[in-house]
């Protein structure tokens, strides 16, 4: 196949990956963290929050920044945040596609990218306001330049590339940091046999480790620290402990990414196989050193961890499989050519847009694992239940205050979103439940007040003396539900 129509299957793969991941897509619920991060940005254009507010919360502050300038575009808060996902899909899907042109060759060099744009794994998180799709993106551009570097002569300047897509990765999320630990290794696996490229890969961290230098220096460092270790155990921790941690991960995890990844699991041991006996070695060692070693780091240290956390682990694996299939593809009996290549190749493409159709069509009925389900869909995290409830309340006849009982996430920050120009509605939030209390925090307030409570089912109010209910939302699962009360004064 020619450049010329390589390049326009790319463009076309690309745009229906990026129109899959824009269409309808307020269709799905904001999650808690896409309404923390629209929140931060929103205080950095109106200059009531510092632009590192985000490094009090274990997060490093390039997504919120990119939000707040997209904003400025005139796109929503409540969107800002997806369609900087989706554009960071293009960028991945152009990068898959140039790691893929250094091992495979003719039709088969799109198909890793055709893979990724499909996968609804990839398509849910890549419609989502979160920071995995960005990280993604500056994750495998450091890939290629890292391949590049490896696999030819000495060049600084793909070095200094790669360690400035590292550097932006890290500046995005600071589980990039797991990708510096992992090049630490590479001067060690060359100090025999290539002492210059090795003492050169030095400066790949240098950036990352510069910008972790200032944030230290910073006085939100103790928060930052502190929240990150909320999330992960340290390197003191006891080894029973961790072996236990790393066995729980385990039980969670592979089932969630049976189901994402079922046919691309099943094909990778192949594309270990087929590398080996090819003597693709530099492309061994991106897989070693950036997908297996980060992703065992995260199950033995991992306190909580999210299926998201592995987005930014995952284009090598679309990478290598697409190689699988193209050795399918060459088996020379063609009995066996035929069918496996049917199976492999067609199978692969149907399961994926089974996967994606139901989840752009069909949101609570999302592809997702039980995991993923529960914290995008059932918990009180969800964003289900938060446009009903905003329904709701342009529906009072009169003035009034919503208190709701959260300080942090979609409550308040949806609603605040929802009401920041009605000049009847006030939002005020609060992390206490009491009655007593909120009637005393709400005393000076004349406008009548409703109490907006998103729980577990079963620790739900009901209406009393001191409550009257007037709205009630059971989520998907009717594990948890939002109910509001008009509060008796």
């Amino acid at each position: 196949m020619s450049k010329t129509k390589h390049a326009w299957l790319l463009a076309l793969i690309i745009a229906i990956g990026f129109l899959l991941r824009v269409m309808w897509l307020s269709r799905f619920p904001f999650f808690t963290d896409e309404a923390i991060y629209a929140h931060w940005a929103q205080g950095l254009v109106n200059g009531t929050l510092s632009p590192f507010i985000s490094i009090s919360d274990g997060k490093t502050p390039l997504f919120v920044w990119i939000i707040a300038a997209v904003v400025k575009l005139g796109i929503p808060y409540t969107l800002a945040g997806r369609i900087l996902s989706a554009c960071g899909f293009i960028g991945t899907a152009l990068f898959i596609y140039l790691l893929s042109k250094k091992t495979m060759k003719d039709l088969w060099v799109v198909v890793p990218t055709l893979l990724y744009a499909l996968s609804p794994f990839t398509l849910f998180y890549e419609r989502m306001g979160l920071m995995d799709s960005l990280l993604t993106f500056f994750s495998t551009g450091f890939l290629y330049y890292m391949y590049l570097y490896i696999a030819n002569k000495t060049s600084i300047v793909k070095a200094l590339i790669a360690g400035g897509f590292l550097a932006l990765a890290f500046l995005t999320k600071p589980s990039a940091l797991l990708f510096v630990y992992a090049s630490a290794l590479i001067p060690i696996i060359y100090i025999f046999s290539d002492k210059k490229k090795a003492l050169i890969l030095l400066i790949l961290c240098a950036p990352s480790l510069l910008i972790l230098f200032l944030i230290s220096q910073s006085s939100g460092f103790s928060a930052y620290s502190f929240k990150n270790m909320e999330f992960t155990y340290p390197l003191t921790t006891d080894r029973m402990i961790l072996w236990n941690n790393f066995i729980m991960n385990l039980k969670t995890l592979m089932p969630a990414f049976t189901l994402y990844f079922l046919p691309l699991l099943i094909l990778f041991p192949f594309a270990l196989y087929h590398l080996i006996m090819h003597k693709r070695f530099e492309f061994l060692l991106l897989i070693l050193l950036y997908m297996c070693i980060p992703v065992g780091i995260i199950m033995v240290f991992g306190r909580i961890v999210f299926s998201r956390y592995f987005l930014s682990l995952l284009p090598l694996l679309f990478v290598s499989s697409g190689y699988a299939l193209m050795h399918v593809w060459q088996i020379r009996n063609s009995t066996v050519n035929k069918y496996v290549f049917a199976i492999s190749l067609w199978g692969t493409l149907l399961y994926f847009l089974y996967g994606s159709v139901i989840t752009i069509a069909r949101p609570s009925g999302a592809f997702l694992s039980p995991q993923d389900r529960w914290q995008y869909i059932t918990s009180t995290a969800s964003g289900f239940g938060m446009s009903e409830s905003i329904a709701f309340i342009k529906n009072i006849p009169t003035n009034a205050t919503i208190i709701t009982t959260q300080d942090f996430g979609n409550l308040p920050y949806i609603f605040d979103f929802a009401f920041e120009r009605d000049p009847h509605i006030a939002v005020k939030g609060t992390w206490t439940q009491s009655i007593r209390t909120i009637r005393a925090e709400m005393r000076d307030i004349k406008t009548p007040l409703y109490i907006v409570y998103n729980l577990p089912i079963a620790k739900l109010p009901h209406s009393s003396k001191e409550l009257v209910q007037v709205f009630d939302y059971t989520r998907p699962d009717k594990l948890s539900g939002i109910r509001i009360f008009k509060l008796v004064r």
